[in-house]
């Protein structure tokens, strides 16, 4: 029936929509998620009945071949479109990054050189996308606040609520060994050894990643925390077995319970990220933000909406989520009340100079 229409599926990426006489099919398979346009030239239509189209399994393999060599142009546009190595660019060695809508955080991150990054299309329509040297950040803590496995910035948890999770610092001081090594053929052994050259140590506050170890029952430093030539935690656990540094060195790789504890990984549990970067929709990606006490809607500003946000709050007709109700307690009491709403009011009248 050539009244047929076809579309792109709302809700699946992957299905064309079919409608006859009022009733639609979807049709497709789990693919790339890239467009791949639909080409009316090739839309074949089938009749059915005792004079319909003769539809063998034959006939649909040679049917399959054919469109499968069929060159189909990529339909998604290009233009202005969003890389992993823009976004690294923008938040450098690591920012907050605001993520749905005003309401959400997620904290990224340079990990490796920063260079290492891939885009680019292996056939129309299909492309390829890694984040490379760009990190995120999951069960982790972050400049005094915890990022969920979602991803996402939770205030109020505590050291106590997640005692094993990873740890991001800003800056700490590690130590950076640059070695060399060589391969020596032990007699004795019978076999090839490594042999280490320690060629220089220094050590500077940097950013670092510590991972949990079980085993161990500690932190360790992540293997892209240390530069390229210069030793991880296990290269150095060697040369402090070939009496090469001195224990020191190892000690600094590695965090105990009772250090995390003291270093109060939870400080700013319950305060907003002071600044970062929009990628969330509300604004051209990449604008700076910073959060003002009292924004409570995330649009930038205070105004008589974020306290009539408050009070429709407490008055149950809408909902805050943690990240609002942080935003909404002005005067960090750490609860939302009616003086919260009269603080932006009394504000917004000039009769108080800030929030």
């Amino acid at each position: 029936d050539s009244t047929a229409t076809y579309q792109w599926n709302e809700n699946y990426h992957y299905l064309v929509d079919f409608t006859c006489d009022g009733v639609t099919h979807s049709y497709g398979g789990a693919g790339s998620g890239e467009g791949q346009g639909i080409d009316e030239e090739n839309v074949e239509y089938l009749t059915f009945g005792e004079n319909g189209t003769q539809f063998t399994l034959s006939s649909a393999l040679e049917r399959l071949k054919r469109y499968a060599k069929l060159p189909i142009e990529d339909d998604v546009p290009r233009d202005g479109e969003l890389t992993w190595k823009q976004i690294a660019d923008t938040v450098g060695d690591g920012a907050w990054v605001r993520v749905r809508g005003g309401i959400g955080y997620t904290y990224l991150y340079e990990k490796g050189s920063g260079t290492n990054f891939y885009d680019g299309t292996f056939d129309p329509g299909h492309r390829w996308y890694w984040r490379g040297d760009l990190g995120y950040t999951k069960d982790i803590w972050v400049d005094g606040r915890y990022v969920d496995k979602w991803r996402h910035f939770v205030p109020g948890e505590t050291f106590e609520d997640h005692p094993t999770s990873d740890l991001l610092f800003p800056e700490i001081t590690v130590p950076q060994i640059e070695y060399d090594y060589r391969y020596e053929y032990n007699y004795d052994l019978n076999r090839y050894e490594k042999k280490y050259t320690v060629k220089s140590i220094t050590e500077k506050p940097q950013r670092a990643l510590f991972r949990y170890n079980s085993t161990a029952g500690r932190w360790i430093i992540d293997y892209y925390s240390v530069a390229t030539d210069c030793a991880g935690y296990d290269e150095t656990a060697e040369l402090v077995a070939q009496g090469l540094v001195e224990q020191q060195y190892l000690d600094k790789m590695t965090l105990t319970k009772e250090q995390v504890a003291a270093l109060q990984v939870d400080k700013n549990t319950n305060a907003l990220p002071p600044s970062g970067y929009i990628f969330d929709g509300t604004a051209p990606n990449g604008t700076p933000f910073g959060n003002l006490a009292g924004d409570v809607n995330g649009d930038g500003k205070v105004n008589i909406n974020d306290a009539t946000a408050i009070q429709s709050y407490l008055a149950e007709l809408v909902y805050f989520n943690s990240i609002r109700r942080l935003a909404a307690d002005v005067n960090r009491d750490g609860q939302v009340t009616i003086d919260d709403a009269t603080q932006i009011q009394r504000y917004l009248a000039e009769l108080i100079p800030a929030l």
